[in-house]
């Protein structure tokens, strides 16, 4: 009988001769994965065959081939040049998928479809007669609900494929100074991202980032410096106090003036007639962030009180005094002498 297939390997090239590989010795044919490549006849262009034994034949494209629109083949001047038109109406299919093209034989893509015909917007209220290629809206507005359940779509020509609302939610917030900014949304706004800072009057201690809506029940901070604001009783100075918004306490100093006529001092607590001041000091005011401040009108302190003008009790000072005789000595008020 036959012998068995021989079973060793050797040294094989493939059939176009650019690969050499260890293979079955029983192969009839070893084929690589690569083009040919060979120059035609033409001197243009190359053999485009996956690897293959003998000549590489003509050049294809010098063979006759089909014209634009495919109804004739028709053989090229060369290799270089395009397949002329044959004159035939074209007759493709156009992209509308129910017309032909109803040009002569051309090169490059049909044109759009020309045919008239009558046809429904996309939403199926309104219906024209156009061009078949033309895409028709019509300018109802659609009167859904967008997903936030609070504003109408208003799109032209709705399908049902209603945007998500582009709207600014603009709901008030729940701290009371600011409206909501995101975009219209379902269930509660988010908290107001600002946050305020709460000073003392003069501006040394201060809270920060109080959230906003908070400053209205929070008190501005006690600050540990001291008062800055003048006098205006006789007095130099004010007794120290810390640094606060509002009138300064009333003043508690021994008044210390002396009475006419006698040299005793005034023994009673600072009783100068202080003129009304209306708007002198700071004022606390919860202020809410990112709004505009209001700045008060300034007034400016009148002048301390003088001397001349402080008004004193008669002197109660217990002080001796000789009779009208020189006689005895009694001991009398001051003012009474």
């Amino acid at each position: 009988g036959d012998c068995r297939p021989c079973g060793q390997e050797s040294m094989r090239v493939c059939r176009c001769g650019k690969h050499r590989s260890m293979r079955p010795c029983a192969e009839d044919a070893f084929l690589c994965d690569q083009k040919c490549g060979k120059m035609y006849a033409c001197g243009v262009h190359k053999c485009e065959l996956v690897c293959h034994a003998g000549a590489c034949g003509e050049c294809p494209l010098s063979l006759p081939r089909p014209c634009p629109c495919g109804k004739k083949r028709l053989v090229p001047r060369s290799c270089k040049d395009m397949v002329s038109t044959c004159g035939d109406t074209c007759e493709k299919l156009l992209d509308c998928g129910r017309h032909h093209c109803t040009e002569r034989c051309h090169t490059g893509p049909c044109p759009p479809c020309r045919h008239i015909v009558t046809k429904r917007c996309r939403c199926g209220q309104t219906s024209r007669s156009l061009q078949c290629s033309s895409d028709f809206r019509c300018e109802s507005k659609c009167s859904r609900q967008r997903s936030c359940g609070r504003h109408v779509c208003k799109k032209k020509c709705c399908v049902g494929d209603c945007p998500p609302c582009e709207e600014i939610c603009n709901n008030k917030l729940r701290c009371g100074n600011h409206k909501c900014q995101a975009l219209c949304h379902a269930g509660p706004c988010l908290p107001c991202p600002l946050t305020s800072t709460i000073p003392c009057a003069c501006g040394f201690t201060s809270i920060n980032n109080v959230p906003c809506g908070a400053e209205r029940s929070m008190l501005p901070p006690r600050c540990s410096q001291k008062c800055q604001h003048s006098s205006l009783c006789h007095h130099p100075e004010r007794a120290r106090h810390r640094c606060h918004y509002g009138p300064c306490p009333p003043c508690k100093q021994i008044c210390g003036v002396l009475h006419e006529g006698c040299e005793h001092p005034c023994p009673l607590p600072c009783h100068d007639p202080l003129p009304p001041v209306p708007f002198p000091y700071p004022q606390y005011v919860a202020r809410a962030p990112g709004l505009p401040k209001k700045k008060p009108k300034a007034a400016a302190l009148p002048e301390p009180v003088t001397l001349l003008e402080v008004l004193c009790p008669d002197c109660m000072v217990i002080v001796p005094r000789l009779c009208l005789g020189e006689h005895e000595v009694f001991e009398v008020k001051c003012h009474t002498s």
